[in-house]
């Protein structure tokens, strides 16, 4: 067992404590005020701004007895990565830098309650932080420095590798889905409005695909009979939009009975969460009021949610989301390229840093999105999947947990998404061979 020394611990250095040893570590540890005599099944770890004459230490930068909210870390490179906190004087410490200061500041976010960068949907500019330059986008950095703190440890006191807990690699499935229809199941006026407008602006494929709709009853969008066959129930789950708020909703509300009827076919076999609208994460009532809905529809309590546009800001939006009794929330995600958001790729609880207290609700970081790669990177499909494989690489090197974030058109063959059916199909593969430990 690892023994923290440390007079009194307050919310935060416990919180980020409990994340690396418990989450990240997974190994147990407890918190004592002075050693006892030296036994093989502790280690003592001492927390201390000066280095000690024996024993283990880690650097304490003094982070946890300031202001959060106007203090941001230093940050230096060693060994070609960056390090948050950096020691003056590395000497006599485990490692050269706080790691319990650094790991709370991925995990909790703190950079975004110091300053509130957005981009035109309102969603924190992920290039506008200091974050940017750490390369989360790469690999999961709070995990890169527990797992050098545990190479010191282990070779110090070989016995401790006994302790850790065994992962492996796992993965989940999950899909948004804001548009169930391309071009049914929506009024007239704006069904034929959109065939003019395709025809006015030359666009002969789409007027052509939406009147072969019309007339087959057939829709591009509407995938799930192949979707269902590549999400298996326990590794997938399913978020709906269900309501209408600005242009930026989809069309389709659970008042549309056919709506209803898809809810209740997935919510049959698969966990279904809700997909607030646009304009809820400023909203506690929206949120709960489609939470609530969703949960009628699905006969069961809806406890996962992933914000729409994933725009979310700390605290009220996660606050809103555990009134309505989300207990697990996905909307963590490097949108732009993916990656490691909050620097890991394991699922950990909300620390409300305004209220200092951790919370209920367990974050499940997203690493990578279909649109991330073909429209904010705009990459092809080959080269997408070159960089998932890379992501799947990384995280399956730290026994960690791939949320992926899919939509139902990506197989669609259609508009935007023509070439991109093969990528969807050819993740989900890797993904499953990589939980199987087999080469990609």
């Amino acid at each position: 067992m690892i023994c923290l020394l440390h007079p009194d611990p307050g919310p935060r250095l416990a919180f980020a404590a409990k994340v690396l040893f418990q989450y990240l570590l997974r190994v147990p540890y407890c918190w004592v005020s002075a050693a006892t005599e030296a036994a093989e099944d502790r280690l003592y770890l001492s927390y201390q701004p000066e280095a000690p004459e024996q024993g283990f230490a880690l650097f304490d930068s003094g982070w946890f007895a300031l202001d959060p909210l106007t203090h941001p870390p230093g940050v230096a490179q060693q060994a070609q990565q960056s390090v948050l906190f950096p020691a003056p004087n590395p000497q006599g410490f485990c490692l050269g830098y706080d790691i319990l200061a650094a790991v709370f500041y991925l995990v909790a976010d703190v950079e975004k309650y110091q300053a509130s960068h957005l981009d035109h949907y309102q969603r924190y500019e992920q290039q506008a932080y200091p974050s940017a330059d750490w390369g989360l986008e790469h690999r999961p950095l709070a995990q890169v420095y527990a797992e050098e703190l545990w190479e010191v440890l282990t070779a110090a006191h070989p016995k401790a590798a006994a302790w850790r807990q065994s992962a492996s690699f796992t993965y989940e499935i999950t899909w948004d889905i804001d548009h169930p229809w391309k071009y049914l199941h929506k009024s007239l006026p704006v069904s034929l409005g959109g065939w003019v407008k395709e025809w006015l602006r030359g666009d002969v494929s789409s007027a052509l695909e939406r009147m072969r709709s019309w007339v087959s009853r057939k829709d591009p969008y509407f995938t799930f009979e192949e979707v269902l066959t590549l999400s298996p129930p326990e590794r997938s789950r399913f978020f709906f939009l269900i309501d209408r708020h600005h242009s930026n909703d989809s069309r389709f509300t659970y008042q549309l009975p056919a709506l209803q009827a898809l809810i209740r076919k997935i919510a049959a076999t698969h966990p279904v969460g809700i997909h607030p609208s646009f304009t809820s994460f400023q909203d506690e009532e929206k949120i709960r009021h489609e939470t609530t809905m969703l949960g009628h529809f699905t006969d069961q309590s809806v406890q996962s949610a992933r914000m729409h546009y994933l725009r979310f800001h700390y605290p009220e939006t996660y606050r809103y989301l555990l009134q309505a009794g989300i207990r697990h929330e996905y909307t963590p995600c490097l949108y732009q390229q993916g990656g490691f958001p909050l620097g890991v790729a394991v699922p950990i609880p909300w620390y409300d840093l305004l209220a200092d207290v951790e919370s209920e609700l367990m974050l499940h970081p997203t690493l990578l999105m279909d649109r991330s790669l073909q429209q904010y990177a705009a990459l092809s499909p080959e080269a997408a999947l070159e960089r998932t494989k890379t992501l799947i690489e990384v995280c399956h090197t730290f026994n960690g947990h791939f949320t992926l974030l899919l939509h139902n058109d990506v197989l669609s063959e259609s508009g935007e998404w023509k070439g991109w059916s093969a990528f969807a199909r050819e993740t989900i593969s890797l993904l499953q061979a990589a939980a199987r430990n087999q080469a990609y």
